[in-house]
């Protein structure tokens, strides 16, 4: 995945690297960025996955930030929220046989048998931006942008068993459910969003934005132009 994203960058430097002196000053930028998802939506995969609250990073190179129109490469970090829940399987009592004849252990309140789930999951974006920039060479420059890219989601399983030594000890129950897992895919990625590059100094640049990244986020960021 660092090999896929560090590639990514190293295609946008060849791709428009050569070309960057026909541009003028201010060439390209780079930009440190965090990012706050109000949702992430994972087109055309089924999970309960949700996107989390918190601040995750990001990484953005720009090529001619300060024209009418500029392009982007970038990367995000997402993180999901954890999911956990307990599958209790026998309770309060159980039988077994014993000499032929079936013998009822009744202890209310006890669990026999149980396990817990906890299901995690976290994906790195990799997408194109075009932005259209209202004003050119001017220290505050609002823009809009659109674009699209793919996301590397792993989603994560893990499983602890209980089972009563009672319980095990007239049954020899146990569980087949499998232990830990983690499943990857890939999911579209798109993205519109509004924002203000700010430049306090002469290679200096600071955004602010928001919009929709698979759904609604906010967008913070801080980093230099070339």
């Amino acid at each position: 995945m660092k090999t896929l994203i560090f590639g990514s960058f190293i295609f946008g430097f060849a791709l428009f690297g050569p070309n960057l002196a026909l541009f003028g000053q201010d060439n390209a930028g780079v930009l440190v960025t965090g990012n706050f998802n109000q949702s992430f939506k994972l087109y055309g995969l089924k999970t309960d996955l949700t996107a989390g609250r918190g601040i995750t990073p990001g990484a953005e190179l720009i090529v001619k930030p300060r024209s009418r129109v500029s392009l982007g490469i970038g990367f995000k970090k997402l993180e999901f929220n954890e999911n956990r829940f307990t599958v209790v399987s026998v309770a309060d009592k159980f039988n077994y046989i014993s000499n032929g004849k079936t013998v009822t252990v009744n202890m209310p309140g006890t669990v026999f048998a149980s396990y817990n789930s906890t299901q995690t999951g976290s994906a790195n974006a990799v997408l194109g931006t075009v932005y259209f920039n209202f004003t050119k060479n001017k220290p505050v420059q609002p823009f809009v942008g659109v674009g699209g890219g793919v996301g590397f989601l792993k989603e994560k399983f893990s499983t602890s068993y209980f089972v009563h030594p009672l319980f095990f000890e007239k049954t020899g129950f146990t569980y087949n459910l499998g232990g830990n897992r983690t499943l990857s895919y890939t999911v579209p990625v798109v993205t519109g969003k509004v924002g203000v590059n700010i430049y306090p100094a002469k290679h200096v640049i600071i955004r602010v934005a928001g919009g929709y990244l698979n759904g609604g986020f906010a967008e913070f960021g801080a980093g230099l132009v070339f």
